[in-house]
């Protein structure tokens, strides 16, 4: 599969695209296998960093996660806990 990609000699980008996705295969299959994706944490991340560069002045921790929680919308969540000792 994808032997007439590489005979053809005039497709380098689908090439170099073939190359990648015949790397990367076993990610794409487990993916459909699992259904399982790390969307949700790369959200966070995000959103972390997005409230760390407004985070200037913040006093403590505690307020920080505060923060992070509010921006998610994670207050008032039975799955987090409030415990900001």
């Amino acid at each position: 599969m994808g032997e007439w990609i590489k005979q053809s000699k005039v497709f380098y980008n689908l090439e170099k695209w073939w190359k990648t996705f015949d790397n990367n295969w076993d990610t794409f299959r487990n993916y459909f296998k699992y259904r399982v994706s790390s969307s949700l944490s790369e959200g966070i991340n995000n959103v972390i960093k997005t409230v760390k560069k407004r985070a200037y002045g913040y006093r403590n921790m505690a307020y920080f996660k505060l923060k992070i929680l509010q921006v998610c919308g994670f207050l008032n969540s039975n799955y987090v806990s409030m415990d900001f000792q």
